[in-house]
């Protein structure tokens, strides 16, 4: 049986595992508070997970064994890298016209809160959960928005 103090220590271990990263990012309120982090961090991240998909079209255009997998039939390679400039291009628009000054207005609006204690690792993965729930919502609205409202 285990005495209240090693049970204390174990809940303690379990609570604290992400206190040194959240310590390290507390040092930098500045950057975390600037109304441009959200919308620019959701930036770089869709370029990163877009970037094995870039990479596995460029492969495709020199291997015939991943060509078999794409499901476009583009094989030119300067037809893919014009498409994904343009998808590129497209995706910096959107960012600069609409996603960036959105979030740096609604990050205006409220003041971050930065608690001394780090979340543990369940509130992190239940935020995480929500947020791309919200984050899935929210794309399907928008889609249905768009195919619902007819182009002139």
């Amino acid at each position: 049986m285990q005495s209240h103090e090693e049970e204390d220590v174990g809940l303690e271990a379990v609570q604290g595992a992400l206190q040194p990263i959240w310590d390290a990012m507390l040092g930098h309120r500045d950057v975390l508070a600037s109304p441009l982090t959200p919308g620019l961090s959701a930036l770089l991240i869709h370029l990163v997970l877009s970037a094995p998909f870039l990479l596995l079209d460029v492969l495709a255009c020199v291997c015939p064994r991943v060509h078999s997998y794409q499901i476009s039939e583009s094989t030119s390679g300067k037809r893919v890298l014009r498409n994904w400039s343009t998808t590129l291009a497209r995706i910096l628009v959107n960012y600069a016209a609409v996603i960036v000054p959105f979030t740096a207005v609604l990050q205006s609006l409220t003041s971050p809160r930065f608690p001394l204690l780090a979340p543990t690792c369940l509130q992190l993965c239940v935020h995480v959960v929500l947020c791309v729930l919200l984050f899935d919502l929210l794309f399907f609205a928008w889609h249905w928005a768009m195919h619902r409202i007819p182009e002139n």
